[in-house]
């Protein structure tokens, strides 16, 4: 991964009509340096996505951007920050989940993190998660498992959250 996020980097350097291109894939660049636990470096990188997507105007990009850089100050323990961040993203078009109620759990308020999380579930059903489950069950039954492991995942994560908060 990281051969090749170089390689790119490179490439892209010399692309200066690439600017939304570039500029997502430094907030792909930053979720991979989080992972490694380069958290300065990828606060950099998103610093960088975040200034290169917010012009001509703001788009889902951007939102991106501000996201990832919420991530990191969510991680770093920058509680405030973290949550402009995250409150800028949905501005800017981006789902502020899972972000938003990890920082909520963080900052003890758990109850409000399983809600937010039960509501992000719900928009994505409510978005025709359902009926793409449905097609690929009929189409790829070997899948259908696969498909709804999340919602398992959902109703014990909510289960976990929902007994902290008690």
């Amino acid at each position: 991964g990281q051969e090749w996020t170089d390689g790119l980097t490179r490439w892209c350097a010399h692309q200066p009509d690439l600017v939304p291109f570039a500029g997502i894939c430094q907030v792909h660049r930053a979720e991979f340096l989080q992972l490694k636990g380069a958290w300065v470096e990828a606060m950099a990188q998103a610093g960088l996505a975040r200034v290169r997507l917010s012009t001509p105007s703001r788009q889902l990009l951007y939102g991106a951007a501000v996201y990832q850089e919420g991530e990191l100050r969510r991680l770093r323990g920058e509680f405030a920050e973290a949550e402009a961040c995250f409150r800028e993203a949905s501005e800017a078009g981006r789902d502020p989940q899972p972000g938003l109620a990890l920082l909520r759990l963080g900052q003890g308020r758990n109850a409000e993190a399983a809600l937010a999380i039960d509501r992000a579930l719900h928009s994505v059903v409510a978005h025709g998660a359902i009926q793409v489950v449905l097609h690929v069950a009929f189409a790829r039954p070997d899948e259908l498992d696969g498909l709804l492991q999340p919602l398992r995942d959902k109703d014990r994560l909510t289960r976990e959250v929902t007994c902290r908060a008690a």
